[in-house]
């Protein structure tokens, strides 16, 4: 089903930023998610959906799965309301799993994405890419103090440099290329991902 009656969107996706040694979220990661929950009480959307691995070593958790109770947690939504994808590194890796897990099995078309609001260009750039055609996506941005320009634009070249040559929503390609070539996922940064069949 693509989104329910009097939503605006098939699903928000709310993209993490840091958590501490306790699995404690930062500042950064629950201004994300208050910003997603603000959307889903005015009913933008029924479904929430968390992402972003178990990067720390000391933390067995994958912070999507923080994200995902702090949600239920802290702003009492109920359990059914909110998903959670342990797969993505970064944020290429959020858009990829999402669809990838999500929203093309689902068929979820028009999709709200939640991050902070220095990030907001740079993940427009990387979903539409990523997405391709058929899909209607806003990024919306939490307030976030400092100055983040110069590292936001050297990200968005990488990214472009990495994806050279490939064509927007190329499912396979993407996917292939991000194993290949992208540090987070090839073994050059962390260890190398494993495809899951699931």
């Amino acid at each position: 089903m693509d989104n329910t009656p009097n939503t605006s969107f098939s699903a928000i996706i709310v993209l993490a930023h840091l958590m501490d040694e306790h699995a404690h979220l930062n500042s950064e990661s629950r201004a994300r998610m208050d910003k997603a929950v603000e959307a889903y009480r005015n009913k933008e959307a029924s479904i929430i959906l968390t992402t972003g691995w178990a990067y720390r070593p000391d933390v067995a958790t994958p912070i999507a799965d923080v994200m995902h109770d702090y949600a239920i947690d802290h702003h009492s939504l109920p359990p059914e309301a909110v998903l959670s994808d342990p797969h993505a590194r970064d944020t290429v890796g959020d858009a990829v799993f999402t669809k990838r897990h999500f929203s093309g099995p689902r068929h979820w078309h028009k999709l709200l994405v939640v991050t902070s609001s220095y990030h907001v260009a740079r993940t427009q750039a990387i979903f539409n890419f990523i997405y391709g055609g058929g899909f209607a996506i806003e990024v919306r941005g939490a307030p976030v103090a400092g100055d983040h320009a110069l590292s936001e634009a050297k990200s968005l070249e990488a990214f472009r440099n990495t994806f050279d040559g490939i064509a927007s929503g190329d499912d396979a390609a993407i996917f292939k290329t991000l194993l290949k070539k992208h540090p987070f996922y090839n073994g050059m940064t962390h260890p190398k991902y494993t495809i899951d069949v699931s």
